[in-house]
C-alpha cells in the first residue's frame, strides 16, 4: 500500500467520523400518538366546546353497526366521509416534548380543566380516553391529556377541526327537485288541497283550471320554489313527531317516479318534517313556511275585473 493509498484511507474515516457526528439527530423522545387508535375501531367521538356547555349538550358522534350518527342529534345520519376524514387525521397525530408543565400555563394555552377550546373524549375497543385541546395558530394546537400538567404542540390540525355543532355533520340540503323533471305537484292541508300540472312547454297551471281563470306566474313560482327544495336547521325529536301528518307536499315526475313528504308537527320556530327514508327534521325557513301554511288555491290566480267594472 502506497503512501497516499494510506492517507487516503485515513482521511475516508475520518470524514465518515464527522458526517456521523454532525448528521443532524432529533432531539427528544420518539413521537407519540395523540390518539393512539386505528381509525376503524373508534366507535364514538364525544366533542365539548363553549358553544356546547352552553347548550349543555355535548356533539356525539357514535357508530352503530356500521354507520355514524348523530347521538346528540337523535342518531340523525351524518356525512359518512366527514367522519373518516377526522378519524384519519387525528390519528395520525403526534406529540413529543411538552411545551409546559406547570398547571399555571394551562388556562394561557387554552387546555384548562374548566374552558379547554375542545374536550374530546374518544371511545375505542371498550376504552375511553380524554384529551383537551387548546387553540393555537392555522394547522397547530395545544394538546393535554386529562389528569396530567404536561402541555403539548401538535402540528397538523387546529382545535376548530373537531366542528362543534351539528350542522357541519350532516347533509343539510334534504330536498332540491329539478323542477323540469317533474309532471305534478300537490300541496294537501286540511284547509286546502291542490295540484299544480306542468305543461310540455314548461308552463305550470292548476289541474283544475276554469275557463276564464289565469295564473298568477309570480306566485306559482314562489310555491314551487318553496315545495321542491328543503333545507334543514337541525334534527327533530321523534317524540314531537304527530301520527297525523298537518301538510302533505306529493309529487310525480315525467319518467313515472313520485314522491312526498309530510309536515308531522310545528311551533313558532320550525316546522317538523318526515322525508322518508330519513328521519324527521325541523325546518326553520320562514318563507317556505309560510307558502306551504298559508298558500290558498285562489291566491295562485289573477283577479280578473268582470265585464261592466269599473
Amino acid at each position: 500500500m502506497t503512501t497516499n493509498q494510506a492517507l487516503g484511507g485515513l482521511l475516508a474515516v475520518q470524514l465518515a467520523l464527522a458526517a456521523f457526528t454532525w448528521w443532524p439527530r432529533p432531539d427528544g423522545p420518539e413521537p407519540q400518538k395523540v390518539f393512539p387508535y386505528a381509525p376503524d375501531t373508534i366507535t364514538r367521538v364525544s366533542i365539548e366546546s363553549t358553544s356546547t356547555r352552553s347548550r349543555k349538550q355535548d356533539l356525539i358522534l357514535e357508530k352503530k353497526g356500521e354507520t355514524w350518527g348523530l347521538a346528540s342529534g337523535h342518531d340523525f345520519p351524518v356525512i359518512e366521509t366527514k367522519v373518516h376524514e377526522l378519524l384519519e387525521a387525528m390519528t395520525s397525530l403526534t406529540y413529543r416534548t411538552p411545551v409546559a408543565t406547570s398547571p399555571l400555563r394551562h388556562e394561557q394555552l387554552n387546555v384548562d380543566d374548566e374552558t379547554p377550546t375542545r374536550r374530546i373524549k374518544v371511545t375505542a375497543g371498550g376504552q375511553e380516553s380524554t384529551v383537551l385541546l387548546g387553540a393555537a395558530s392555522g394547522k397547530r394546537m395545544n394538546v393535554r391529556f386529562e389528569g396530567h400538567d404536561e402541555v403539548y404542540q401538535v402540528d397538523g390540525m387546529g382545535a376548530w377541526s373537531f366542528a362543534d355543532n351539528n350542522g357541519s355533520w350532516v347533509e343539510r340540503e334534504r330536498l332540491n327537485l329539478d323542477r323540469a323533471t317533474l309532471k305534478s305537484v300537490r300541496l294537501k292541508r286540511l284547509d286546502a288541497d291542490f295540484e299544480l300540472v306542468q305543461a310540455d312547454d314548461g308552463v305550470w297551471s292548476l289541474a283544475d283550471l276554469a275557463d276564464g281563470e289565469q295564473m298568477d306566474r309570480k306566485r306559482v313560482d314562489d310555491l314551487l320554489d318553496a315545495l321542491v327544495a328543503l333545507t334543514m336547521s337541525k334534527p327533530a325529536d321523534p317524540a314531537l313527531v304527530k301520527s297525523e301528518p298537518e301538510i302533505t307536499v306529493s309529487w310525480r315526475t315525467k319518467d313515472g317516479g313520485e314522491g312526498r313528504y309530510d309536515v308531522v308537527g310545528s311551533d313558532e320556530d320550525a316546522l317538523l318534517i318526515e322525508l322518508p327514508p330519513s328521519p324527521p327534521f325541523e325546518m326553520a325557513s320562514v318563507l317556505p313556511r309560510e307558502q306551504m301554511e298559508q298558500t290558498q288555491r285562489e291566491d295562485l290566480l289573477v283577479e280578473v275585473a268582470g265585464e261592466g267594472s269599473e
